[in-house]
């Protein structure tokens, strides 16, 4: 997964998960992105493996908790 695949992971995942659109979304992610890339791209290879994917995208989020009234 280079960047710009993150980015659009992320783009997916944050309008998805929280229902941001539009700049609410942009800001949102180019918040977060870039920080958590250089902290999973340790080596600045310009790319992670596939199974840092998902950490990624749960770092995205941060604790989201699901409330299903149990």
């Amino acid at each position: 997964m280079n960047y710009n695949q993150a980015r659009s992971a992320a783009d997916e995942v944050v309008g998805t998960h929280f229902s941001f659109t539009g700049n609410k979304k942009a800001s949102y992610i180019e918040a977060r992105l870039p920080e958590i890339w250089a902290h999973l791209d340790v080596n600045n290879d310009g790319f992670l493996p596939a199974n840092k994917g998902p950490v990624l995208l749960k770092m995205l989020l941060g604790d989201v908790e699901s409330n299903n009234g149990l």
